[in-house]
């Protein structure tokens, strides 16, 4: 039996300006990421001093900010909230609980298909990357809140604003899905080619489960716990 999603779910949460803008943004998010790593692989050095690094995070918390911030306003000036763009199922006890469960299975996935694609296609370039690590203990507070930051701060944007916009656009959940997650993989170019991929990948991943549940709860979680996990596994 087909599933569809109810005429409030297939609405646009925002004006299709601030869908195109958003997209802009994205992609010079891309283009600087691109312009990064060829300077990168240009012989760069990719180790930071501590304070070097710590400014790195807050820079990023910031970026990350400042995206949630966009979202925010063109939500409220199109009426909408972001509780109702998080979920559309409502926040109950048993819910919550389900989503829990959902979210302990998406990092499983994710690092099976991580391992899958790391196998097929290899893990590319991560010059770029290491400067992100995690080096020392003092770090970590501010890892913790880019983690979260990032987790929460994504999924609202690529799985939450634009992949909603792409469904009221096209009409189809499952066109909406397959628009955002290229757009995901290349805001993250910054990471090299093959990481892109594989990070498109997963949004698609993320993105069938928003759909599907109506809730970004699962996508959320899961994002913040692999970010952070990924960089506690590689301290010290």
């Amino acid at each position: 039996m087909e599933h569809t999603l109810s005429p409030i779910g297939m609405a646009p949460v925002a004006t299709q300006r601030s869908t195109m803008i958003l997209s802009g943004i994205v992609l010079g998010i891309a283009l600087a990421g691109l312009a990064s790593q060829r300077v990168a692989t240009g012989g760069v050095s990719a180790g930071t001093p501590a304070s070097g690094q710590m400014s790195l995070y807050l820079s990023l918390i910031a970026g990350e900010l400042m995206l949630l911030r966009f979202v925010y306003k063109n939500l409220r000036a199109a009426g909408s909230s972001l509780a109702a763009l998080i979920s559309q199922r409502g926040f109950s006890r048993r819910g919550l609980v389900t989503d829990g469960a959902i979210a302990v299975a998406l990092v499983v996935v994710w690092f099976a298909v991580e391992w899958g694609l790391t196998v097929s296609l290899g893990d590319g370039n991560h010059v770029l990357v290491k400067r992100l690590v995690l080096r020392q203990a003092m770090e970590l507070p501010l890892w913790v809140v880019l983690s979260i930051c990032a987790g929460v701060v994504e999924e609202i944007t690529f799985r939450g604003f634009l992949q909603r916009q792409f469904i009221a656009l096209s009409g189809s959940r499952w066109i909406g899905v397959l628009m955002q997650a290229p757009l995901f993989g290349i805001a993250h170019l910054y990471q090299g080619n093959v990481p892109c991929i594989h990070i498109a990948v997963f949004g698609l991943i993320f993105g069938v489960v928003a759909a599907q549940r109506r809730s970004l709860v699962p996508g959320i979680a899961a994002h913040a716990a692999v970010d952070l996990s990924n960089c506690l596994a590689l301290l010290g």
